[in-house]
């Protein structure tokens, strides 16, 4: 513990931020990081984002056991350049706060891992890494209260569901599932797509993956399929 650098103000400012957001996409933090650069003056933030999240790191990993590791994941998001509204997929990458919990973790860095295999097909090499495309309905989720046993059993309420479903979102749990939406509900307002958080079927987020990456695996998801983890 003696070796841990205390980290400076502005550093402990962009920490705390990146707390209370629970995951959030790189451009974003970039905005955060350059409120906090314009507003720090001359102390010590980190000559660029990549930099600053790996100081926090070296500190943050040995003292409290956290680290700071970026996912991308495909996600369905609002088609601006289309008249008629809808949305499209973007390869998105995220930022969140990593609990080190044991050793299961899985293991992966910057670059994508060679195909052994010679033979590998185009089509399995272009499905690595792009996380589980399976998806199911918001109303399959909040029906799934009434399989609850025991204690738990009739405690929950549609709209306790529904606010549940839609933290979820909010923290990076889930995402909305990729053509998820009919050709109608891509037409209606973007007012109301937010309102329900982009659709009508959920998919895992990132922080699932970046959190669960070992339970994923052994509910039966393929290791090459996880997203590739990048540790700053």
């Amino acid at each position: 513990m003696d070796n841990i650098r205390p980290l400076s103000v502005p550093q402990q400012r962009f920490l705390q931020r990146l707390f209370a957001l629970h995951v959030v996409t790189t451009n974003n933090l970039k905005k955060i990081w350059q409120e906090i650069k314009d507003s720090s003056g001359d102390e010590v933030l980190g000559p660029n984002l990549e930099e600053t999240l790996a100081t926090i790191n070296r500190s943050l990993k040995p003292a409290f056991g956290l680290e700071i590791r970026s996912v991308v994941v495909d996600v369905e998001v609002e088609d601006d350049e289309n008249d008629e509204g809808g949305t499209k997929t973007v390869r998105t990458p995220f930022v969140s706060i990593v609990n080190l919990h044991g050793d299961d973790l899985v293991e992966s860095g910057n670059e994508d891992e060679e195909s052994d295999d010679e033979g590998e097909s185009s089509n399995r090499r272009r499905k690595r890494n792009r996380g589980c495309n399976a998806s199911m309905s918001r109303m399959d989720m909040i029906n799934m209260r009434t399989e609850l046993k025991g204690i738990h059993a009739g405690k929950l309420t549609i709209s306790q569901v529904e606010l549940l479903l839609n933290q979820c979102v909010e923290e990076g749990w889930f995402v909305p599932a990729e053509g998820s939406e009919s050709d109608q509900a891509k037409k209606k307002s973007s007012r109301k797509k937010r309102a329900s958080f982009g659709g009508s079927a959920l998919q895992l987020g990132p922080r699932s993956y970046l959190e669960f990456a070992d339970f994923l695996q052994k509910a039966g998801l393929d290791k090459e399929m996880l997203p590739q983890f990048i540790v700053y």
